[in-house]
């Protein structure tokens, strides 16, 4: 009898064991799993986002993080209930969307109009940062790139280096435009622009187009700087608009990617928070089409972000001058010095061009 009952009692802690295990398994992990995956998902993310942001202490990508932050659970539709919502550039956004509608674009009021400014017209609206002389004869356009806006071209914390203040003090008047610099929206606008079948990069060089015309009767000369993805909106501008007269030097800064560089994303960079697939030109222009730049468009490409073998083939891709591309040591960042080599060309060109 005694064996009987130990016999039972060890079956029935055997089986209550294996109940326990089943509930665990079953009912109880998939409310554990996911936290447990998504921590492990949330520890690569995080190696990744170091990665992308400090490759070396010299040449370090430095976004502004918290300019994504504001956004990071945003939609068109939530920005649309909060038109007064803590980021500075929200009617932009909004402008985004209502662009592929063709719903004509309301024009902000303006607070600070000596150093702000905004333009509507039609469906594009354009709102920028200024800096201005009294008699300025020459201007410069500065396009920020990805994880910036236009505010942090008067900021050393970002990789902007200050381009703003340093180029006013060399005499320039400085505008800054906004173009979308959040990955969630760029890709929002990829899906909307593909409806109408337009490139999402379309609206950001019309939105250029619209400062450049309301300013260009002002001045001699308009330089235009853009780096990383307001690299690619520079040269895209350049190459639609030859026939300004007054358009000066184009400089492009790393606004540029090859197809060898996108197919080696790794899968954790691609799903990325901060990851943008900017800097294929659009789908109807070739990589040699896109590098075939007008005498005034320069492309500036740091040693320290491109193998040798990129470099090699933007050479060959560069079919107008080789003198067109600048190498500079350095990364992902503006540098004084890079646009100071622009300029001189383009101005050594023009001097040539009187010569003949």
């Amino acid at each position: 009898m005694n064996k009987l009952r130990l016999i039972c009692t060890i079956f029935i802690g055997l089986m209550s064991l294996y109940s326990s295990i089943l509930t665990t398994r079953y009912f109880v992990a998939p409310k554990i799993w996911p936290l447990v995956s998504k921590a492990k998902e949330t520890e690569k993310i995080e190696a990744g986002r170091k990665a992308f942001t400090v490759r070396d202490e010299q040449y370090a990508y430095r976004p502004n993080l918290a300019s994504l932050a504001m956004l990071e659970n945003e939609t068109y539709k939530t920005l649309a209930g909060n038109t007064q919502h803590s980021f500075k550039y929200v009617l932009s956004l909004l402008n985004d969307r209502s662009f592929y509608d063709n719903i004509p674009a309301v024009q902000p009021g303006v607070s600070t109009p000596e150093t702000e400014g905004a333009l509507a017209e039609g469906p594009v609206l354009v709102q920028f940062v200024k800096k201005l002389h009294s008699s300025a004869k020459e201007a410069v356009i500065l396009i920020h790139g990805n994880s910036v806006i236009p505010d942090d071209w008067f900021s050393d914390e970002y990789y902007l280096n200050n381009g703003g203040e340093k180029l006013h003090s060399a005499g320039f008047d400085i505008y800054c435009p906004y173009v979308t610099h959040s990955s969630r929206f760029q890709n929002s606008r990829s899906r909307l622009a593909a409806l109408v079948n337009q490139d999402w990069k379309s609206l950001d060089v019309l939105r250029i187009k619209l400062l450049f015309n309301s300013i260009k009767e002002k001045y001699n000369k308009i330089h235009i700087v853009g780096i990383s993805g307001g690299g690619m909106i520079a040269s895209l501008f350049a190459k639609a608009n030859l026939q300004e007269q007054n358009m000066g030097c184009v400089l492009n800064i790393e606004g540029w990617s090859s197809s060898k560089n996108i197919a080696e994303v790794d899968d954790w960079t691609l799903f990325a928070w901060n990851y943008e697939m900017v800097f294929h030109p659009p789908s109807n222009l070739s990589y040699n089409d896109f590098l075939s730049l007008p005498e005034n468009c320069f492309l500036a490409v740091g040693h320290y972000s491109l193998a040798d073998a990129e470099i090699t083939f933007m050479k060959q891709a560069l079919t107008y001058d080789k003198e067109n591309l600048i190498l500079y040591a350095g990364g992902h960042e503006f540098i004084l010095a890079v646009w100071e080599e622009a300029l001189n060309r383009f101005l050594t060109r023009q001097d040539s061009k009187k010569k003949q």
